[in-house]
């Protein structure tokens, strides 16, 4: 929901709340990382984190979805359970909604892309973004 907020407050150009929220949302996920047990939760943290500093037009982004993108290579069938998760699917549309100001919309289905597509896409929106705030 942090990241919901985010992508709210950059559509709404509110930087100093988008920016403490981010502040929360990183100790969360720095909480969350230091038990996380696979390689695909590990994963899928560093997409969060990724898309938080995307939405504040960070570089620091593209280093998170790289990590990200290291993490889901050992991505199993088990795994993939994933885009079922109500919190996947929270952070998944922060960062649709937030793509849609920019040339390179997400799909509305995550279902629609594998973990490494999803990461590519990322990748690619981040270049727009970055390019633009530059």
């Amino acid at each position: 929901m942090l990241l919901q907020a985010i992508s709210c407050d950059h559509r709404a150009d509110n930087r100093g709340r988008a920016e403490r929220l981010f502040q929360i949302a990183e100790s969360l996920i720095a909480d969350a990382e230091s038990q996380a047990e696979t390689e695909v939760l590990r994963g899928l943290l560093n997409e969060w984190r990724g898309d938080g500093r995307l939405m504040l037009c960070q570089r620091e982004a593209i280093d998170h979805y790289r990590d990200a993108r290291e993490q889901y290579e050992t991505v199993t069938w088990q795994d993939l359970t994933w885009r079922d998760e109500p919190e996947f699917m929270h952070a998944y549309w922060a960062i649709e909604r937030f793509s849609r100001v920019y040339d390179e919309p997400l799909p509305e289905n995550p279902d629609s892309m594998s973990f490494q597509e999803r990461i590519d896409a990322k990748l690619d929106l981040a270049a727009d973004v970055l390019a633009e705030t530059d």
